[in-house]
């Protein structure tokens, strides 16, 4: 119900600290409820009021303001009170809902305080539900009471044309998506307690339902979703354009997360936000949006202890496990953009050594919730973390094959067989965790397996052709004819993987790794190999494989291969082409039998 019309603002309320902080005298972050009282358990009472006007008559405006809004505001309260005592008495067969929860419920958003409308700020226990048909009028009577008429997050406002069919994302579509294409390979959120939370509007955690932490960690799930989502599977399987929700989801999770303050704030779940809202970005656009923001993400993480197995402060099983995988996938988007930068990582070599999973974990996203238990365990609330620990595995390899100062190691210096050993014991661990292994995700073990290939062929590439190349570093180490080979096997490797339908769900994961270093080597390798029809023949290769990922090089991959493609171009061949030409069509080379792709295979449409 609408307040009274000739109702006067009161202006912007300022937030103190609560109660129970200001009596222990810690900071407080004076969320509601704030972090000290919800890790203590204890009920956290806001103080507010309204910000003081400022300048030479702040006084007597304020002293004026005050007597006016005083009979004003009480006059209004009073007849709040008086139209909510007609509606109990008389109007019990009202319709019920209002437009805005019509609103939360077609959108299958978040859960508002209008589904349990005893949480409000001051009340320390649970106040009696109104009878059926107030629930709006009762919601928006306690948070016009409370000072907290706009402070409830509304994530998504859809314009009078956006129809239910198109907006029941978050409901069970965007979520199962989610579980499918994305949980399997970044598995740290509780997906169960998440999908009570959408669902049934259950607490997610130890949150209250008008929390916005959660409603933050949900749009962002649903920003990811649709980033990891081809622009054919957007229409075919949710009949709306994939720009259209990639626009709408940025600007409401990007809001949410301002309203969090995910700048200052230590709540995991809000890292756990920014962090799916980064690699959303990354996955999607080719800005340098994703890589400013890694820098700002590690260093919260780090102030969160996250890289330590057992931090300063006491957690729960349940807090730990997220933290630990949380962290892994930190570090792998923090290896990620250092090779797409051709740099160094930000992070040590050995920031994995601490933080190692448990032997068994269960897919836990389709448990039932326990109805005779206090809560789920931890082996029904995550999915199986196998992806995680081969990518762990590769990470750690990666690291020690770009130790720093390798820029100031002499060429004859680099123990090129030593490198390839660390290669190797990369591949003994991930078959040997591979092993016996089992999903029920469709295609995942095969893409785990493909995954397994791809990584372990690039990384035999990097051991003798460092990512961060010495200037030094002689030619003459390995053989270019094996260099050429190397590359352009795995450039097939990664082809076949890409086309192939099971990898259909995983391939926003791959279009995060542009391959810009092997195809730095090929053009660098072939510009030098002495056999001329040796020569021909992989510089045909080379320059289709070229134009094929032209949709996912950016700006700083160009800048890259500027000299490599320099080189390549001044080859004497009447088959190069330029560097920026149309697509070419599918070809097959006759000597080797090689499918040759075309120039779209990489783009967000397959």
């Amino acid at each position: 119900m609408d307040p009274p019309s000739d109702h006067r603002s009161l202006g912007p309320r300022a937030k103190l600290t609560c109660e129970m902080c200001k009596r222990r005298k810690v900071k407080c972050d004076k969320l509601h409820p704030c972090t000290n009282c919800r890790k203590s358990n204890v009920i956290c009472v806001p103080v507010e009021r309204p910000r003081l006007p400022r300048g030479r008559s702040g006084r007597t405006r304020l002293v004026k303001d005050a007597r006016e809004d005083y009979g004003i505001d009480l006059r209004d309260r009073v007849a709040m009170l008086e139209q909510l005592v007609e509606h109990l008495l008389g109007s019990r067969a009202a319709v019920r809902g209002s437009t805005s929860l019509k609103l939360v419920d077609e959108m299958g958003c978040i859960p508002s305080s209008s589904h349990a409308p005893g949480n409000t700020s001051i009340t320390t226990t649970r106040a009696q539900a109104p009878p059926e048909g107030l629930n709006s009028d009762y919601s928006q009577f306690t948070e016009f009471l409370t000072g907290k008429h706009d402070s409830i997050l509304r994530p998504l406002q859809v314009t009078s044309g956006d129809s239910k069919s198109n907006f029941d994302l978050l409901n069970g579509r965007l979520l199962q998506i989610f579980v499918d294409q994305v949980d399997p390979i970044f598995p740290f959120l509780p997906c169960t307690a998440l999908r009570l939370y959408l669902t049934m509007s259950k607490p997610y955690l130890h949150y209250s339902l008008d929390h916005p932490a959660p409603s933050a960690l949900a749009l962002a799930v649903s920003y990811m979703t649709v980033s990891s989502m081809s622009s054919d599977q957007c229409s075919r399987t949710l009949g709306i354009h994939r720009q259209v929700l990639l626009e709408k989801y940025h600007k409401h999770t990007q809001s949410a997360l301002e309203k969090v303050d995910y700048l200052n704030t230590d709540d995991l779940t809000v890292l756990q936000a920014f962090v799916l809202f980064l690699l959303s970005i990354r996955a999607h656009e080719q800005s340098r949006k994703a890589w400013t923001m890694l820098s700002l993400v590690l260093r919260i993480a780090q102030s969160l202890f996250l890289s330590e197995s057992d931090p300063p402060f006491p957690v729960s099983p349940l807090e730990r496990e997220m933290r630990r995988r949380l962290w892994h996938v930190i570090t792998l988007l923090d290896v990620q953009a250092s090779f797409d930068h051709g740099s160094e990582p930000m992070l040590r070599w050995d920031c994995l050594i601490s933080q190692t999973f448990s032997p068994v974990h269960c897919l836990g996203y389709l448990v039932p919730p326990r109805l005779d238990a206090e809560s789920e365990p931890l082996s029904a609330s995550f999915t199986d973390p196998m992806f995680m620990t081969i990518m762990g595995e590769a990470q750690n390899t990666f690291r020690a094959l770009a130790l720093p100062g390798l820029m100031d190691i002499p060429a004859r210096d680099i123990d090129i067989p030593l490198r390839q050993q660390i290669v190797a014991v990369f591949q003994q661990k991930s078959l040997a965790s591979l092993t016996g292994y089992h999903t029920d995700t469709k295609g995942f073990r095969w893409f785990l397996e493909r995954m397994v290939e791809i990584t372990h062929a690039f990384l035999q590439l990097a051991a003798v052709r460092p990512v961060s190349n010495p200037p030094n570093l002689s030619p003459s180490l390995v053989p270019p004819e094996r260099l050429l080979l190397m590359t352009v096997e795995f450039m097939q490797l990664l082809y076949r993987t890409y086309r192939d339908e099971q990898s259909e769900p995983f391939r926003w994961f791959m279009r995060l790794f542009v391959p810009w270093h092997p195809l730095s080597v090929a053009m660098d390798e072939v510009c030098i190999c002495e056999d001329l029809s040796l020569q021909h023949h992989y510089q045909s290769l080379i320059e289709q494989f070229l134009l094929s990922f032209q949709d996912i090089l950016t700006d700083v991959h160009r800048s890259l291969l500027q000299k490599p493609v320099g080189r390549f171009k001044a080859l004497q061949q009447p088959t190069v082409q330029p560097f920026v030409s149309d697509t070419s069509s599918i070809a097959v080379d006759i000597s080797s039998n090689i499918l040759i792709p075309d120039g779209s295979y990489f783009n967000h449409n397959q």
